[in-house]
C-alpha cells in the first residue's frame, strides 16, 4: 500500500486521480497493479500488487554493466510497459 499525504498533493489531486484511473485498467505483467484507492482525512491510499525484489535502477547500480543479452532482455520488458500504455 502506498499512502500519499494530502497536504503535499495540494493541487495534484487531478493528476493523481487520473493516473489511478489509468493504472486501475491496466493489466500487463511488467506494469504494477492498482487494486484499490480509498482515502481518510490526512492521506490518499493506494492498494497495489506487491513487487518482491530489487528495483530497476538497484539492479543497474549492483551489476555496473550488463552484456547485450541482458540489457536486450530488459528493455524488451520496458518497451512492452510502454506501449500497453500509449
Amino acid at each position: 500500500m502506498k499512502s500519499l499525504s494530502k497536504k503535499k498533493m495540494k493541487g495534484q489531486v487531478d493528476m493523481l486521480r487520473r493516473e489511478t484511473s489509468i493504472l486501475a485498467g491496466l493489466d500487463h505483467p511488467n506494469i504494477i497493479r492498482l487494486y484499490d484507492c480509498y482515502e481518510d482525512s490526512k492521506y490518499y491510499h493506494l492498494v497495489m500488487e506487491f513487487c518482491s525484489g530489487p528495483m530497476l535502477l538497484d539492479k543497474l547500480l549492483e551489476a555496473k554493466n550488463f552484456n547485450e543479452a541482458e540489457t536486450s532482455k530488459m528493455m524488451k520488458k520496458i518497451i512492452s510497459a510502454v506501449m500497453s500504455l500509449h
